[in-house]
């Protein structure tokens, strides 16, 4: 970024997506706080964002964050919502050909996705035997996979498959057979700041979400009009709100309807950019 400023008298427009410092340091933990890498990694961060005219973020939140720790000015930040591809992700309807109630998640395994409270929340679920999970992305090479497919044997969850990734072209499909679909759980820094993509696709496709309370899912979405929230990082909360929208197919239905009209309004490419462009715009 340095080098781009010293280019260039035009206006510099930063979307840092994520924060290097703020990723290996607080959500994989994989860095000491004190540490001199640690150091370096802010280092990197704080100049980026320094150097920058304007900052995107996905959300208000997550601006404030990046604002307060790597003390820059928050008027510096704007915030541009991600959607999703209305090409690639719209309602398909119920493809789902088995007598199953599908609870559908995909993702790499990551901190802020929270893999294991689903997992966990199978387990207590099993005794429902209709009920089963689908769980899209994991693959051997990731250590945390490796020990939820270990557990998933160890505790005969049969009532979870755990599915290759796939590609993105085939992920609607897999999508569409859902009856309810998953957004993140972990708990970490970052799931308390953004609002993930998998969120927007389901919306994008039409199907009911829950997903973790949080400051960032609140900017955008209400509970039980558009999402169903629970809390961050737990497993009953999660059960509890599994079993509610399984037995209630209206307000199933009526979120998936509300989150999709929200969708339409919001988060298409065609109003992101258009919000995207105005930004530029006044910037200039």
């Amino acid at each position: 970024m340095l080098q781009v400023k010293r280019l260039t008298n035009k206006p510099i427009i930063y979307d840092p997506f994520i924060s290097s410092y703020l990723s290996y340091v607080y959500d994989y933990k994989y860095v000491n706080e004190k540490s001199l890498l640690a150091k370096l990694y802010y280092f990197i961060d704080y100049f980026s964002f320094k150097q920058a005219n304007l900052i995107l973020t996905d959300t208000k939140i997550h601006g404030k964050i990046f604002s307060k720790f790597f003390n820059q000015n928050k008027e510096k930040f704007e915030t541009v919502l991600v959607g999703s591809d209305s090409d690639i992700f719209f309602p398909q309807g119920h493809k789902n050909e088995s007598d199953k109630f599908i609870i559908g998640f995909y993702g790499k395994y990551l901190p802020l996705q929270g893999v294991k409270i689903i997992i966990a929340t199978g387990k207590i679920l099993k005794k429902y035997p209709e009920i089963k999970f689908e769980i899209i992305g994991g693959s051997p090479e990731n250590k945390l996979y490796r020990e939820i497919f270990r557990y998933k044997i160890k505790n005969k969850l049969d009532n979870i498959e755990l599915i290759p990734p796939v590609p993105l072209s085939q992920l609607p499909e897999k999508i569409a057979r859902s009856d309810i679909q998953l957004g993140i759980f972990g708990g970490t820094l970052k799931s308390k700041i953004v609002i993930p993509n998998k969120v927007y696709s389901a919306l994008a496709m039409k199907k009911p979400v829950i997903t973790a309370n949080s400051l960032a899912v609140r900017e955008l979405l209400t509970h039980e009009e558009n999402v169903y929230l629970c809390k961050n990082a737990d497993i009953d909360s999660l059960v509890s709100a599994i079993i509610k929208l399984y037995e209630d197919k209206n307000l199933r239905d009526s979120i998936a309807r509300n989150g999709f009209k929200l969708f339409k309004k919001y988060l298409t490419p065609q109003i992101i950019g258009a919000n995207l462009k105005d930004i530029i715009i006044n910037l200039l």
